[in-house]
């Protein structure tokens, strides 16, 4: 009798044991399978991110560019004065769209909302440790645009798990920023200098507003503040008045083209001196390229230099201005060259400068 009791004992003891482990393997593989769904939607969600992200660089690129070119239609408008109209936002909105639709997220295609996309520019400021960059919101000149792509209950419709469902996950919301600006100018190509005119880097240090009523320059004759200016003969050596001469002749005539500009590269040829003899060949070259206003606009190089004398040797090229030129007098006692400096130009050429000389690539460089 009592083996027999025992023995039942046993056999229940092991029946038990069995169901104890039939429950903790049970729980064992459900706790297995919500692993491995979290850790197949974990990557999944840092893939879906990633190209998220690069939907919104190429949003934020194709605003800034689209913004460039409504900045080139304007003509000789002053950007920084420029309010963006509703058109205007339109204009950019639908350049964004065009790009993202094409691209797809976790399968599906990717719009833009027009509340996404902030128009601002990048400030700069020293916080005593350094500089400190914040983006400033305004329609007013924007020189910078951001953007937001969504995946969310929103815009787009959330990201639909691949297995966290099993754990009551069915969805997430993801969104990516990115922000572009028009940049100074790191290049220019060959061709784009017209008149071999160069400011000193000097003039702009010595300003506070680098534009408004002070941007009037005496590009002749040199060798003082109010003009702070040098001519040069591009890369050709010596640099004279005669070769001077000839350059001019050679724009005037479409037989001289321009060296590219590369900036903190390329160094030019300055005369020095008197250029009196290049006066008339100066005069006939704006007579030729001004407009109805007697102005003609027209890119050219800063040049490397602590004052405003008449430079005379050859010097490094350290950024690109835009100079107004109103008005040339090759003869008589008063001879000049008068001109103003503009800025808020946006224009064609290689982005990334580092310092801004008030023109600005129309392509932007991704900042963000």
């Amino acid at each position: 009798m009592c083996d027999r009791r025992t023995s039942r004992e046993a056999a229940a003891g092991t029946e038990s044991q069995r169901g104890a482990t039939a429950v903790f393997g049970s729980v064992a593989l459900v706790g297995a399978l919500g692993f491995t769904a979290l850790v197949v939607d974990a990557g999944y969600v840092l893939v879906t991110q990633a190209d998220l992200q690069n939907v919104a660089d190429v949003a934020a690129t194709s605003a800034n560019l689209e913004l460039g070119r409504i900045y080139i239609d304007l003509g000789k408008a002053d950007p920084s004065t420029h309010v963006l109209t509703g058109s205007d936002e339109a204009r950019i909105l639908e350049a964004v769209n065009r790009v993202t639709l094409s691209n797809t997220v976790a399968s599906e295609p990717v719009s833009i909302a027009a509340a996404d996309i902030n128009y601002g520019r990048w400030e700069y400021s020293d916080n005593g440790f350094g500089d400190e960059v914040t983006f400033t919101q305004s329609t007013t000149g924007p020189t910078a645009i951001s953007v937001k792509a969504r995946r969310d209950d929103q815009v787009n419709g959330t990201v639909q798990t691949l297995l966290a469902s099993v754990l009551g996950v069915d969805a997430f919301a993801l969104s990516a920023s990115a922000s572009g600006a028009l940049t100074p100018l790191s290049s220019l190509p060959a061709g784009r200098v017209e008149l071999p005119v160069g400011v000193s880097k000097f003039w702009y240090e010595q300003r506070v507003a680098k534009c408004g009523t002070d941007a009037t320059i005496r590009l002749y004759p040199t060798n003082d503040e109010a003009s702070c200016a040098g001519w040069h003969t591009f890369e050709q050596h010596p640099a004279s008045a005669s070769r001077l001469r000839s350059i001019i002749d050679g724009i005037d005539e479409g037989s001289f083209t321009s060296p590219e500009i590369v900036i903190g590269q390329t160094k030019f040829e300055f005369v020095g001196g008197t250029i009196d003899t290049a006066l008339n060949e100066i005069a006939e070259l704006y007579n030729h390229r001004k407009d109805a206003n007697g102005e003609w606009r027209t890119q050219i190089p800063v040049y490397e230099s602590y004052d405003c004398s008449n430079p005379n040797q050859q010097l490094t090229i350290v950024g690109i201005a835009t100079v107004v030129v109103t008005g040339v007098k090759p003869s008589g006692q008063d001879k000049r060259v008068m001109g103003r400096m503009a800025c808020s130009v946006v224009t064609y050429g290689t982005g990334g400068g580092s310092t801004d000389f008030g023109t600005r690539l129309a392509f932007p460089l991704t900042v963000e």
